[in-house]
């Protein structure tokens, strides 16, 4: 378990910062037929959106992806097929 804390509260109580997060987005564009079938271009598009609007963050610079998986065969599939496709077109890591 992780607590949270705004970084200068962090700052200001002398807690011990494991990690500081900069950038946070979603990968969902709202285009599939149900939120239990998600599609990988979608997904994929949503993660590009989220990089373009968070200049300086692209998947080069992650560390760390929060990946929960949908519980459904075509929603873990489709996550995971978005990931590669964005993660592995901006080259070796």
């Amino acid at each position: 378990m992780f607590a949270l804390k705004r970084l200068a509260d962090a700052e200001r109580d002398s807690s011990h910062i494991y990690a500081v997060i900069r950038g946070l987005g979603t990968s969902s564009d709202g285009r599939s037929k149900a939120i239990y079938a998600p599609l990988a271009d979608g997904q994929s598009r949503a993660l590009r959106a989220g990089r373009t609007r968070q200049r300086g963050y692209g998947p080069d610079t992650v560390e760390l992806i929060e990946a929960h998986g949908t519980g459904t065969v075509a929603g873990d599939a489709a996550e995971v097929a978005a990931l590669r496709e964005v993660f592995e077109a901006s080259g070796p890591h």
